[in-house]
């Protein structure tokens, strides 16, 4: 039976009902003799941010693993046949949506947001919409685990973009930051466009001149904006590869 590591302590309680949930499905699934059934876990707690914070406990820009997460996964990696990180949560940079409202309601626990630089946290049972083309990112800082409904108003195709990173890293074809090469990435970034944006001006800016030239070339290599293999809408799928072609 192979090993699990666990990433754990981004997100203590999370981590512990990550836990208690393989318990469960193993009592479920495997046959039980004595403890034997049970996978092996080998788990870290790195108690502290995922990323470098600055002296106001703000995430860093551009956002940087934290040493200390780097450290511990890379001696779980040499004990452990695979590696989970039970977290609370992080969107990795500042950005923006130019054509949607994001609309956030907590149902427990806590969130931490910045929207056009203001710093707030929204506590369970609250809602914040962030309106189009507001600079935001937001993460759960708290020991305890956040339940958060997150909509977009309108959706565009805002599920199918998630299809395709989330379907990109699940198959290994992202960095340790979950994120595509340049080139995939150009290709993504121009065919959703009106779903997402760096929110640096100067970024922005670098994305519109040498973006469509990126993507050109990505496309030329094989590279695609939405993979059928990943969505739920092949019909959405050819729709969008065509438009971003």
């Amino acid at each position: 039976m192979k090993t699990i590591g666990i990433l754990g302590g981004l997100g203590p309680q999370a981590t512990m009902e990550f836990e208690q949930r393989v318990h469960r499905a193993a009592q479920r699934l495997l046959p039980q003799d004595g403890n034997t059934g049970y996978p092996p876990m080998v788990v870290v707690y790195v108690r502290r941010p995922p990323v470098v914070m600055d002296a106001d406990g703000r995430p860093m820009m551009p956002i940087q693993p934290a040493p200390q997460l780097l450290q511990a996964a890379r001696w779980l990696g040499q004990v452990a046949d695979f590696l989970v990180i039970t977290s609370n949560g992080f969107v990795l940079t500042e950005h923006i949506h130019p054509k949607q409202e994001e609309r956030f309601k907590v149902l427990s626990g806590s969130l931490r947001m910045r929207v056009n630089g203001r710093e707030q946290i929204v506590q369970a049972h609250e809602e914040v919409a962030v309106p189009a083309g507001a600079a935001h990112i937001w993460w759960n800082d708290s020991p305890e685990q956040a339940h958060v409904i997150v909509e977009f108003r309108p959706a565009l195709n805002t599920e199918t973009m998630f299809e395709t990173l989330f379907g990109l890293a699940r198959d290994g074809k992202t960095d340790a930051q979950s994120r595509p090469n340049p080139l995939q990435f150009a290709v993504i970034a121009q065919a959703f466009k009106d779903e997402a944006l760096p929110a640096e001006p100067k970024d922005r800016l670098l994305l519109g001149v040498l973006g469509p030239l990126l993507a050109l070339v990505g496309r030329l290599l094989g590279y695609k904006a939405v993979y059928p293999e990943y969505t739920k809408t092949p019909q959405r799928a050819s729709s969008l590869t065509t438009q971003a072609e």
